[in-house]
């Protein structure tokens, strides 16, 4: 139920994003990329975590969570760094970012899934569910970066406090 309840405030948070032309700027760009991450790695989450067979399926289910999921760290992360940028400019910048944010918030979760997948993609789908395997530790191709992620947020953080 509350995952049906996430994807509906989801769906209005997207619509409002991509309908309101008044709310274009960068960091209602990242907003956007991260309520659309969120929500398709919640609906595939959903509809597709207990599809284990058949096996190439199952996998590709995976591989969809593991790329939705790590995006949805990077979308956070980069809400940080807006942040932090909005904090220590004080004149908003005519410069919009919005391509580097695309870069960053997309290719580190492609490029983290593409090397774990050429690495072991027989990792990809468990027979209890379409996730990544735990027992030979491919879990820590989804932990580590996630946990790099929290880290320079962490450090953003910081930063914005030392700033004050």
């Amino acid at each position: 139920m509350g995952i049906a309840v996430s994807l509906v405030c989801l769906a209005i948070s997207l619509f409002t994003f991509c309908f309101f032309r008044g709310l274009q700027s960068d960091r209602n760009t990242i907003h956007k990329n991260l309520c659309l991450n969120l929500f398709i790695a919640e609906l595939v989450f959903l509809v597709g975590i207990n599809m284990t067979e058949p096996k190439l399926v199952c996998s590709i289910i995976a591989v969809v969570l593991h790329f939705f999921f790590l995006a949805a760290f990077a979308w956070m992360c980069l809400e940080g760094v807006q942040l932090y940028l909005m904090l220590v400019e004080v004149f908003e910048s005519e410069f919009s970012r919005r391509k580097y944010y695309y870069a960053s918030g997309y290719l580190f979760p492609a490029v983290v899934v593409g090397i774990s997948a050429a690495i072991d993609y027989r990792s990809y789908g468990t027979p209890r569910a379409c996730w990544l395997r735990v027992d030979n530790h491919f879990i820590w191709s989804f932990i580590g970066p996630v946990t790099f992620i929290i880290m320079v947020s962490h450090i953003i953080l910081y930063g914005m406090c030392v700033c004050l």
